[in-house]
């Protein structure tokens, strides 16, 4: 694994801070630049000296998935000593996890409070894998069946086998979100599941193969729709971050060519065809009995 980064650099110097409030106030702004480090979320990682967040991992069996979901909790707690923990997890910092298919996957923390609107207020993380799980799927079994994701056999996918990878602990930590499905012509049916595949928008910024749509109470759009700390504002990506041939052994950067996956929006132009990343990390489609793989489309929130 990486080694852990102590603090971000900015040219020569490091930057001063007075508090987790400060660190985490002068890393967003390097975020927002495009000028911030990751760092992994481990027990010993100290985002700047004298300051160690994630200490309490050592009580939830070195599990950074249980904890991340514990700080999000605290978060809500104003007068609680931990509230400041939050301070420590910056959109694009990652931990690792070993699933029940034996393979250790890198996660990314995607974004805070992502899909928060007026009736949805708990504080929560939004956590992409960055690898693809060892099996593919079909999004349906035969064309026939559409490309409405909320009725698909890729759903069911989800939510059982895909799902049950993660321990019962870790899915206890998981938290429903107000979660969009979108149809072929952009309508959006609410999933309330633990755990998805991103959709189109979500994953490229872009409408050019959905029609998806995301409005807020109001009638206004959300200004978090798209994921675009985790894929266009970091300094460790580059344009093949959708790529899913990320590799750990090399510096983090990844291969020529990837895997395939799924997202979970409809193709706007046909019945048959359902929105996909390519082995390109480009945005593409095919007919929805094609078998792709799922992360790092694989997202849940933790809370």
């Amino acid at each position: 694994m990486p080694d852990k980064l102590i603090t971000p650099l900015t040219g020569n110097s490091k930057p001063v801070y007075t508090s987790p409030e400060d660190y985490y106030n002068k890393n967003i702004a390097l975020l927002k630049a495009g000028l911030y480090q990751p760092k992994e979320i481990r027990s010993d990682c100290m985002p700047y000296f004298g300051w160690m967040p994630f200490t309490s991992l050592l009580s939830y069996n070195n599990d950074p998935l249980q904890l991340i979901s514990a700080i999000a909790k605290w978060a809500d707690q104003a007068n609680s000593v931990t509230n400041k923990m939050q301070y420590g997890i910056i959109p694009t910092d990652y931990f690792y996890e070993t699933l029940a298919d034996g393979h250790t996957y890198r996660f990314r923390i995607a974004d805070k409070n992502h899909y928060r609107t007026q009736s949805f207020t708990k504080t929560h993380y939004t956590v992409i894998a960055d690898e693809v799980w060892s099996k593919t799927v079909a999004f349906n079994s035969d064309n026939s069946k559409g490309n409405d994701y909320s009725v698909s056999d890729f759903r069911k996918a989800y939510q059982t086998e895909i799902l049950n990878q993660f321990n019962a602990d870790q899915q206890a930590s998981m938290v429903v979100a107000p979660v969009s499905s979108y149809k072929q012509d952009g309508t959006a049916v609410q999933i309330d599941d633990k755990i998805y595949p991103m959709s189109n928008f979500e994953m490229s910024g872009q409408k050019v193969y959905s029609k998806e749509k995301e409005v807020l109470p109001g009638g206004t759009e959300s200004p978090n729709w798209h994921f675009d700390y985790m894929y266009s504002k970091s300094v460790d990506q580059d344009q093949t971050r959708r790529k899913t041939s990320f590799s750990a052994a090399v510096n983090g950067t990844k291969d020529q060519f990837g895997n395939w996956y799924w997202l979970r929006a409809a193709y706007a132009s046909t019945t048959n065809s359902a929105c996909a990343v390519d082995g390109g990390g480009n945005m593409n489609d095919n007919t929805v009995s094609s078998t792709y793989h799922t992360a790092p489309s694989l997202c849940f929130n933790l809370g």
